[in-house]
């Protein structure tokens, strides 16, 4: 827990974030890293919500900037394109803020 013995919320902006399969594996990587409560979040939205205890920003960005990507398209081919995800007040709100449910994708 931190130093308060609060669990902190940190949200991410994922502007540009569209491959559901990028998409629901970052949130599997997180929701494995320890310190993290929670993690809900929405394609859609563009946004994400981690619930944590004594777990770096730095180290959050990292696990989505390494598995986060977007599907992009240059002249016939796809390439996967690099995010830059960083932390925003966004008041994220997904149906379902309980760990265990599906993202909204």
């Amino acid at each position: 827990m931190t130093a308060h013995g609060k669990t902190v919320t940190t949200e991410i902006s994922l502007a540009g974030a569209n491959c559901p399969w990028c998409f629901n594996d970052t949130l599997d990587v997180l929701r494995r890293e320890p310190g993290v409560v929670s993690v809900v979040a929405s394609i859609a939205g563009q946004c994400m919500r981690v619930e944590h205890h004594d777990v770096a920003i730095d180290r959050l960005l990292a696990v989505v900037r390494t598995s986060l990507h977007a599907d992009d398209t240059t002249s016939t081919e796809h390439v996967m394109v690099a995010l830059d995800p960083h932390v925003a007040d966004l008041h994220c709100t997904h149906r379902g803020a309980t760990p265990d449910r599906t993202p909204d994708v």
